[in-house]
């Protein structure tokens, strides 16, 4: 647990939120958390095309962007594959849940699976189980399926973790990718 808390605290720092943001995010309750936790992806995200394009300028258009319009920016990018994008449609379903009907402010992740047919709850569980590999999903779906019906705050909190770091790691490599790619540009334009 200590090296994910670690993490969890490195991009918290990076991205300047306050001390132990998501740590303490655990904490807070249904509706608290929820809320959070897309504020925070928005910001993720809004970062990682950031970093990836190398232009710092562009932030403040960037994080004017609906959601739905950064989603595609960073799948262009290659920052999200279509699980993640799954991660975050499902994310943003519950916040909307919990967002737009002042009767929700005592909103409770079990609600997430109320109403829903055997296929969109599996969908659901699936995709709120970011954290999970295909073969777990595959092979242990039971013990899966158990863990997020069971804790389902916990459950998203590491798949959280998950995508932001994933996320991280690949804005990072895009921008070496495209440091690379100036450096060898000025090495043979330096050549001729």
């Amino acid at each position: 647990m200590k090296n994910l808390e670690e993490a969890a605290s490195q991009i918290g720092t990076e991205m300047h939120l306050p001390d132990d943001f998501l740590l303490t995010l655990r904490s807070e309750d249904d509706w608290t958390f929820i809320i959070k936790a897309n504020v925070f992806l928005e910001a993720l995200i809004s970062h990682a095309i950031t970093v990836s394009l190398q232009n710092p300028k562009i932030a403040p258009q960037i994080s004017r962007l609906y959601m739905r319009d950064k989603i595609k920016w960073a799948s262009a990018l290659e920052l999200i594959a279509s699980d993640g994008v799954r991660f975050l449609e499902q994310m943003s379903a519950a916040r909307n849940a919990a967002a737009h009907d002042i009767s929700a402010l005592s909103f409770s992740f079990s609600d997430l699976f109320e109403g829903l047919d055997a296929s969109q709850r599996k969908s659901r569980i699936t995709a709120l189980a970011y954290f999970a590999s295909e073969e777990d999903l595959r092979d242990r779906w039971e013990t899966v399926e158990a863990l997020v019906l069971s804790d389902t705050k916990q459950s998203i909190w590491w798949s959280l973790l998950h995508f932001a770091g994933l996320m991280w790691w690949k804005a990072e490599r895009a921008k070496l990718e495209m440091l690379e790619k100036i450096l060898r540009t000025q090495i043979k334009t330096t050549a001729k």
